[in-house]
């Protein structure tokens, strides 16, 4: 039983690469470069970042295979938001430069006579005003 699962496990692995690198594929063909492709800051992971001039994209990547009840945007609850824009911060910190910042989910649902269907949400989310610490935002602008 646990080769069953070892074997799963990996095909959904390979799944969620494959996603990955077709939305990679996708801000290519958009003139975005790519900068980072899982980037691990404290807890969090950001499938990509990628840039075009002053725009700096935070890419949220989900895919659902066949079986699944739910469409894979419909995954990015306000948890996932919450720590992506944390990782975001952290990699902001790493910035030099002034840079206007967006939140963007790609998702991918594999269907069974359609193949693999890709839609992008642009601006998916955004942080809420932290009054607490406003400096955290202090010259970056999110879209």
């Amino acid at each position: 039983m646990s080769l069953v699962r070892s074997k799963q496990r990996q095909s959904t692995q390979q799944i969620g690469a494959d996603a990955e690198r077709r939305a990679a594929w996708f801000y290519r063909f958009r003139l975005f470069r790519i900068l980072e492709r899982n980037w691990h800051g404290g807890k969090g992971e950001i499938d990509l970042i990628v840039r075009r001039g002053r725009l700096l994209v935070f890419v949220e990547v989900r895919s659902r295979g066949k079986g699944s009840l739910a469409a894979s945007y419909e995954t990015v609850d306000r948890v996932k938001m919450e720590n992506v824009i944390k990782t975001a911060e952290r990699y902001l910190a790493t910035v030099k430069d002034d840079v206007d910042v967006r939140f963007d989910v790609v998702a991918f649902d594999v269907g069974a006579s359609s193949g693999s269907r890709m839609r992008h949400y642009p601006d998916a989310f955004r942080p809420h005003a932290d009054l607490q610490r406003p400096w955290l935002r202090k010259g970056t602008r999110y879209k």
